[in-house]
């Protein structure tokens, strides 16, 4: 990784890493552009981390990775290859600038993705696809990046998401700050990747409202609660039949933490 400048930075990163499938043999390929100005600051924070000043950002990142398929039993030769990639736009902005006395602040953040054999990227999903294993196919992988269209044929899952949530820092002598945002996971073809019984648990789309509110006690303890509402679609209706259904949950969190 490369920094330049300093007030206004651009940043370069790439790296080969180890491959998200080892048989491939082929490193994950991982590279991003970042730009981000010092002399536009807003107060955000995480829901464990304290509150900093934080500089507009914006970034542009991208990832190639390869899968190897091959017929059923060991010792295959896996002489089906997927190429998977994807893309993502990342930012980060003060609407309301932290004006370096009590003020509030305002700040925007936001990220959308597109690309195929990345489900590994998208926390707990997997389209209700199971992880295929050597003893089955020759591979081993982790759920919701691949399966196995109408034909048989190794196929790379599909996904877009974007998310975005306004933070909002009361003044600075209030210690509490307020988040809402929204969140969706969609793919466009794990649904034609199982037939019959096994399509009823497919989800081809996932999305989150979410609103919560957080109030720092001290500098070590803070205390929290979120209301949030999950809806996923699934691809079709019971066994596999009509013409998909949603499940749709409510849920409301209190939580608390002591930093060290």
């Amino acid at each position: 990784m490369k920094t330049f400048g300093q007030e206004s930075r651009l940043q370069l990163a790439l790296s080969a890493d180890r491959p998200e499938e080892s048989a491939s043999e082929v490193p994950n390929f991982d590279g991003g552009i970042r730009f981000l100005f010092d002399g536009w600051k807003g107060r955000f924070a995480s829901p464990v981390g304290p509150v900093n000043n934080v500089p507009l950002s914006v970034g542009i990142s991208g990832t190639l990775r390869t899968y190897a398929y091959g017929t059923a039993g060991t010792n295959v030769s896996l002489s089906q290859i997927g190429q998977g990639q994807a893309v993502a736009l990342d930012a980060l902005i003060p609407i309301v600038p932290d004006d370096g006395g009590d003020g509030p602040s305002l700040v925007l953040t936001g990220e959308w993705t597109a690309g195929n054999g990345d489900g590994d990227q998208m926390f707990l999903w997997n389209g209700g696809l199971p992880a295929l294993s050597a003893a089955t196919n020759g591979l081993n992988l982790d759920p919701g990046v691949a399966g196995f269209d109408g034909k048989g044929n190794f196929t790379l899952v599909d996904i877009q998401s974007w998310n975005g949530q306004l933070q909002f820092q009361f003044p600075k002598s209030w210690n509490t700050f307020l988040t809402a945002g929204y969140g969706e996971v969609f793919s466009d073809n794990v649904g034609g990747l199982a037939g019959g019984a096994a399509a009823a648990k497919l989800y081809n789309d996932d999305s989150v409202m979410f609103a919560n509110l957080f109030h720092d006690f001290s500098p070590n303890f803070r205390a929290g609660v979120e209301y949030d509402r999950f809806d996923t679609h699934y691809a079709t209706g019971p066994l596999g039949t009509g013409s998909g259904s949603d499940a749709i949950d409510h849920r409301v969190m209190v939580s608390s933490w002591v930093r060290f």
